[in-house]
């Protein structure tokens, strides 16, 4: 880097990480990429004690190619040689490319099932997928510990975790995922899922807590990938079980007086197209041609979209659905914790 020139955002917070938790004589820290694997400024850990993979999906397409295949090379670069790599079950074409990548790099590659012991433990992160990640954490946790000699692998078995490893598991929190408020007769349900795979697991965990009873309310955002692809696949995982009786558009800005959240603005998206609603107009077109009988709204920004769902509540039992965004719950989550 020349004199004068500033890593971007992302590789400035690596940076600075490197610098905290060594400053501060960390004994172990955790690490996720970025975007991908293979050219995050994240991986350049030459060896780290484990490394791992959850469900690949198709995400970040202009970055890492728009098919498994691409996007499984890519997060296979992280993958170290003498180091053990652990994957949550994936998609044929991203298991063969993740296999493929394992024997290039001279990694052995363990393939992590839904473990047993994971069922019979009352996880602090609701959604049945979680359960997947929760596998791939311990198995991570485990080579973790015994790579430093803390735990050894005769002691350890899968089928009967430790007391600590349970608790953790118990305790985990993730604000913004399969997370419920309640807000006097309003109940809000938010996950940031932003990706087919992640609205199917969201919209699964959501078609759980519904009542018969209730007034339902559909929160939906997302400026950057295929919004309408993302909200056409919401819809029909529901639409057998669960009708909305209102459904939200808005942007990701945070207060109705058009200011962000400082920890939530986003600089990957057009101001244009946000000032004029482009995307919340034509999401909310292409649902009110499928779901005629749905109040359809669009508002500018988080607050009045959280306002006006309060407003028409009133004393009615309301579950209200928050998706599509990071950004969108992230805001959502501010206003209602502040």
């Amino acid at each position: 880097m020349g004199k004068g020139v500033k890593p971007v955002y992302f590789r400035f917070l690596t940076l600075l990480s490197f610098h905290v938790f060594v400053s501060e004589n960390v004994d172990t820290a955790i690490y996720e990429v970025g975007i991908g694997g293979e050219y995050d400024s994240t991986n350049i850990i030459q060896k780290p004690t484990a490394v791992g993979i959850t469900s690949i999906g198709i995400d970040h397409t202009r970055i890492l190619g728009n098919t498994l295949a691409s996007i499984a090379w890519n997060k296979g670069g992280i993958m170290k040689p003498g180091v053990t790599a652990f994957s949550s079950e994936q998609p044929k074409e991203a298991w063969n490319t993740l296999v493929a990548r394992a024997e290039e790099k001279n990694v052995k590659l363990v393939k992590v099932p839904v473990l047993n012991s994971i069922a019979r433990i009352h996880l602090g992160i609701e959604g049945e997928f979680q359960k997947i990640n929760a596998s791939v954490s311990v198995a991570l946790a485990a080579e973790h510990l015994i790579k430093l000699g803390i735990i050894s692998t005769e002691d350890f078995t899968y089928d009967s975790l430790p007391t600590q490893f349970v608790k953790g598991l118990e305790l985990a929190s993730w604000p913004g995922r399969c997370q419920t408020i309640a807000d006097g007769n309003i109940k809000w349900y938010l996950d940031g899922a932003h990706t087919n795979e992640s609205i199917a697991a969201a919209s699964h965990w959501f078609k759980g807590k519904v009542t018969s009873s209730s007034r339902k309310i559909l929160v939906f955002n997302q400026q950057t990938r295929d919004a309408r692809a993302l909200v056409m696949c919401l819809r029909s995982l529901l639409e057998d079980s669960v009708n909305f009786d209102e459904v939200i558009f808005c942007t990701n800005i945070t207060f109705s007086k058009g200011t962000y959240e400082p920890e939530l603005t986003s600089l990957n998206v057009s101001n244009s197209d946000i000032q004029a609603l482009v995307v919340q107009k034509e999401l909310a077109q292409k649902w009110q041609e499928l779901e005629s009988q749905s109040i359809v709204e669009v508002k500018p920004t988080i607050e009045d979209a959280i306002e006006h769902v309060r407003s028409s509540s009133q004393d009615e039992e309301t579950q209200v659905f928050v998706t599509g965004s990071i950004h969108l719950v992230g805001g959502v989550l501010y206003i209602l914790e502040n």
